[in-house]
C-alpha cells in the first residue's frame, strides 16, 4: 500500500515516522555519548600522541623516530629550560 501526501490518514502517519525517527536519533546520540563518557574515565580515549611521540604497539608512547622530530623537540625543550633558568634568575 502507497501512502499519498493527500489523505490526510496518509499524511499524519508519515508525520508519526518521521516524529519517530528523530527520537531515534536523539536516542542513538546519547547512547554514543555516554559511551565515549564511559571510555574517558577508563582511560581507553586516544585521540592523538602529544608532539613529539607515536603510539606504541602496547599502547603506550614511544619518542618519534624521525630525527628531525627529535631535534625540534630538543630545541624547543632546552629554549623553555633557558627561559624557566633566567626568570628563576631575576626572581632572586
Amino acid at each position: 500500500m502507497a501512502c499519498t501526501t493527500t489523505d490526510p490518514n496518509d499524511r499524519l502517519l508519515l508525520g508519526l515516522k518521521g516524529t519517530m525517527s528523530e527520537a531515534e536519533l536523539h536516542v542513538l546520540r546519547g547512547r554514543l555519548r555516554q559511551g565515549l563518557l564511559n571510555e574517558v574515565h577508563r582511560g581507553e580515549v586516544f585521540l592523538s600522541a602529544p608532539t613529539g611521540y607515536v603510539r606504541a604497539a602496547n599502547g603506550g608512547f614511544e619518542v618519534d623516530p624521525d630525527e628531525q622530530v627529535q631535534g625540534v623537540n630538543l630545541l624547543v625543550t632546552s629554549a623553555k629550560w633557558h627561559r624557566a633558568k633566567e626568570r628563576r634568575s631575576w626572581r632572586a
